[in-house]
């Protein structure tokens, strides 16, 4: 008698039971549970609401609300499905906000958050030509700097997952000690028969230290910078040991004119800036006569289903390789943008059904690493070619299609029952309405909007 007084009243008098007719259910602040002994189970459990969820594979859910126990997703739906679920939940509610997957950078250089900015009009390969110059010369200390402020940045701006290819040598400790979930590049640069061994060995340390680090937001790939600065032989050995050791290969492909140049007819800015700053000036080129694409294919790179960052001159048949192998590219619009790359057909790369993540390179590059800043930018940089991708595409890209690239998809990337807690919360401005969510959030989302980050259960802003 005294629950039903409480059920009908709603009176917020705390835990009872009622006798439904099909055994005990517990009522709490006038909800009827209708899984009392799952709603005991977990004490770590948590429910997040807001004015929408936005699970990317699927349709926004108005007042949505997400179930977290430990370090996954148990259940998610509209609220007046979830709460009574689960009413022993803490339940912490974020008005005029939406509940979405993080945002995945599926290509970062975190070593260089701290490098210099460049002056405008510098050529890509005159930027690549003094990066390499400097490269070494920059300490442990300073590059574990450089890491630490990249992932304060990225986290503050809702990022929850980074494909991060660099120089981690005697900076590899932030990345290990970091509650992000990463996957993380040694990065191959200028290598020769001289200074091939010392590279492979430095990046077998950190494959190392990664893997006995044992944390399951942690692995690992392969990088080597590209297919014009490292020997075929050097190329062929990342791939077959990244190939043995079931890992990722990730290599920047395609990015500028000068390389198709290079690869087609053996001059261009390659070879007249880039090989004599790295003391190359005396060696004999091949005449590939290939696409860059091409010329990885035939020494069996493709086998790999490489992550392609870049890739904005392919030919038709480069882009059926890219179907065909299983590859993956990231899109870096800004780094595009700033170095007059090109635009490279997004919107063909979506209908051809290629895993496409998106990615700010290096912070000397890019003004910030926000994921939002670089959707802006795919937006401006497509509003005029009657090609654009859809808002809901783009942060699909930010989000699903970052983890398909880096292989994470099953975890995470989307908001689905068992899949891992990766989620931010953010502040939606007044009046939007369904069809304006995915519009509104690229347009005017700022760091100072991301409410709350949480990765594998963790709440870490």
């Amino acid at each position: 008698k005294q629950a039903k007084s409480h059920y009908t009243s709603q009176a917020s008098l705390g835990p009872n039971l009622l006798n439904t007719g099909q055994g005990y259910r517990i009522v709490i602040n006038g909800l009827i549970c209708n899984s009392f002994s799952r709603s005991l189970q977990s004490s770590s459990m948590e429910i997040l609401t807001a004015t929408y969820l936005l699970p990317i594979e699927g349709d926004p859910i108005p007042q949505g609300a997400i179930v977290i126990d430990e370090d996954h997703i148990l259940d998610l739906g509209v609220q007046s499905d979830i709460l009574p679920r689960y009413c022993s939940a803490k339940v912490t509610d974020y008005p005029q906000a939406v509940i979405m997957p993080g945002l995945v950078n599926a290509h970062a250089h975190l070593d260089r958050s701290t490098a210099p900015s460049i002056q405008p009009d510098t050529s890509y390969i005159s930027w690549l030509a003094e990066w390499i110059r400097v490269r070494e010369d920059i300490s442990a200390v300073m590059r574990r700097e450089s890491i630490l402020n990249g992932l304060y940045e990225s986290l503050h701006h809702g990022t929850t997952c980074i494909g991060d290819m660099g120089n981690h040598t005697g900076a590899l400790e932030p990345l290990l000690q970091s509650k992000m979930r990463l996957k993380i590049f040694p990065e191959f640069v200028g290598s020769t028969r001289e200074n091939a061994p010392s590279q492979f060995e430095s990046t077998l340390k950190i494959l190392d230290d990664i893997s006995n680090k044992n944390s399951n937001r942690l692995s690992a790939g392969v990088a080597p910078y590209s297919s014009y600065m490292l020997s075929k032989e050097m190329l062929s050995i990342l791939a077959r040991h990244a190939a043995y050791h079931q890992i990722p290969l990730k290599i920047h492909m395609a990015e500028s004119f000068t390389e198709m140049e290079f690869f087609y007819e053996a001059k261009g800015e390659i070879t007249e800036t880039l090989f004599p700053s790295m003391g190359w000036e005396d060696a004999e080129i091949p005449l590939y006569r290939n696409t860059p694409l091409q010329y990885i294919h035939k020494i069996g790179l493709m086998k790999n289903a490489p992550i392609l960052v870049g890739c904005l001159h392919l030919s038709n048949q480069d882009l059926e390789l890219i179907k065909k192998t299983s590859s993956k590219i990231v899109h870096c619009p800004r780094n595009n943008e700033f170095f007059h790359l090109g635009t490279p057909p997004l919107k063909k790369w979506l209908e051809a059904g290629i895993p496409i993540g998106l990615g700010t390179e290096g912070r000397d590059v890019s003004s910030s690493l926000s994921l939002w800043d670089e959707m802006r930018s795919v937006v401006k940089t497509h509003a005029h070619n009657g090609r654009s991708p859809t808002p809901q595409e783009i942060l699909s890209i930010a989000t699903w299609g970052g983890a398909r690239t880096l292989g994470l998809d099953r975890e995470i990337g989307s908001l689905a029952r068992g899949k891992k807690a990766d989620l931010i919360a953010v502040s939606l401005p007044e009046g939007t309405d369904t069809p304006q969510i995915f519009s509104s959030l690229i347009q005017e989302t700022t760091q100072e909007d991301i409410k709350t980050v949480v990765v594998d259960g963790q709440t870490l802003l």
